[in-house]
């Protein structure tokens, strides 16, 4: 028989992870030489196997078979072929050094795998979110579990800009997303101002979009490189290499309410790459359209809430004069429903702040204060939940 009973074991490829080219290199003892045989794979493809033999007194039948061999596991994606007859050991040769460097890569992945779900996991899988998954793959061998998609419009760019295996790395983007981040604390403290001054919410919503995209470049100013990747990337999306408009905002949304909540987003996908994507969870706008357990945009003008909101505001802080409420952000449609609103907070010191209030009001009447995430404005501060 040409073909080696043992690869019947190999023939169907069982790991499929990785979406990106994986190489192995073994060196296995043949009849009389050592063969040196080269895999590349792509997730269950095989996509090259190059072979090489120490023995330079092979004949021609031999050396055909160094090729040959690779090019039939290629062709046939499978290890289990012929051997090259009047070359058999040196097929034989050929074949196990494929196995072993197949079973190498393997390992290699679910090592990767393992050190993925040992050392870190999100609580909320954003594989559940299609906003963030058609920027990002899921790619287990990344620091934390996705990196970016070569076909995504926005963040193509950033495939290559960095190796998201690459701990080191990945920290230092981390630490630049993370200061873009806390820039946003200055985008409330301009809606504050501008709503003292009675400002409307067009007005608002321009110039919050603007200075967002100034943030953002900003953040980046120590980084060349990641600052020409986000100008490509505005440029190629957006014909600005600033980032989008106003009016281009407008236009998509129809609300400059909606125009004003977008400004105060993020990138889900990013986020999801850097290790973002809990912390900032609650603010994400997950599901196009509204359905339960997914959070709904609200339009409507800053200062005024739906009737349904203004009522489980009411009834929430009966008794409480520490939040004013401003806008509602979202809405949540679960057992019952929860909001997201945005208030004006006064601290005991009476000083002025934002807060992000979350009410649930279940299916019964019964309404509470559920999460209040505080942005001490003037101290410059991060959210942070209570």
């Amino acid at each position: 028989m040409k073909r080696i009973i043992v690869l019947v074991l190999c023939v169907i490829l069982l790991f499929s992870i990785a979406a990106f080219a994986e190489t192995a290199t073994v060196t296995v003892d043949g009849v009389g030489e050592h063969v040196t045989v080269t895999l590349t794979m792509e997730g269950d493809l095989i996509k090259a196997v190059e072979a090489s033999s120490d023995n330079t007194e092979a004949d021609a039948r031999g050396k055909e078979a160094l090729s040959l061999i690779g090019n039939a596991m290629v062709e046939k994606n499978t290890f289990s072929v012929d051997t090259i007859s009047g070359a058999t050991c040196t097929s034989n040769a050929v074949i196990a050094g494929a196995i072993e460097a197949w079973m190498q890569i393997t390992t290699d992945r679910m090592s990767q795998e393992e050190w993925m779900q040992e050392s870190f996991a999100y609580e909320h899988d954003p594989r559940d979110n299609p906003e963030a998954m058609k920027d990002i793959i899921y790619n287990p061998a990344a620091v934390y579990g996705f990196s970016p998609s070569p076909d995504s419009t926005r963040l193509k760019d950033y495939v290559d800009a960095l190796d998201w295996t690459d701990p080191d790395q990945v920290a230092e983007a981390r630490a630049l997303r993370q200061a873009y981040h806390d820039s946003m604390s200055e985008l409330y403290r301009m809606i504050e101002m501008m709503l003292h001054e009675g400002k409307n919410v067009e007005t608002i919503a321009r110039a919050v979009s603007q200075r967002r995209n100034e943030l953002r470049l900003e953040s980046e100013a120590d980084n060349p490189e990641a600052l020409a990747l986000t100008k490509k990337s505005n440029l190629e999306t957006y014909g600005n290499e600033m980032g989008p408009t106003a009016d281009q905002l407008y236009e998509k949304y129809g609300s400059w309410q909606t125009v004003l909540e977008k400004a105060l987003g993020t990138n889900v996908g990013m986020d999801a790459c850097l290790g973002f994507y809990d912390e900032y969870y609650e603010f994400y706008d997950i599901g196009a359209e509204p359905m339960a357990g997914s959070w709904e945009s609200i339009p409507h003008e800053a200062t005024e809430l739906p009737a349904d909101a203004q009522a489980a505001f009411d009834k929430a802080t009966e008794g409480r004069d520490e939040y004013i409420p401003v806008v509602l952000l979202s809405r949540q449609i679960v057992s019952g429903t929860n909001y997201c609103i945005l208030c004006q907070a006064k601290t005991g010191d009476a000083e002025r702040s934002w807060a992000l209030v979350y009410i649930h009001a279940d299916p019964e009447g019964n309404v509470d204060i559920t999460n209040v995430y505080e942005l001490y404005i003037d101290r410059h501060s991060t959210p942070a939940a209570r």
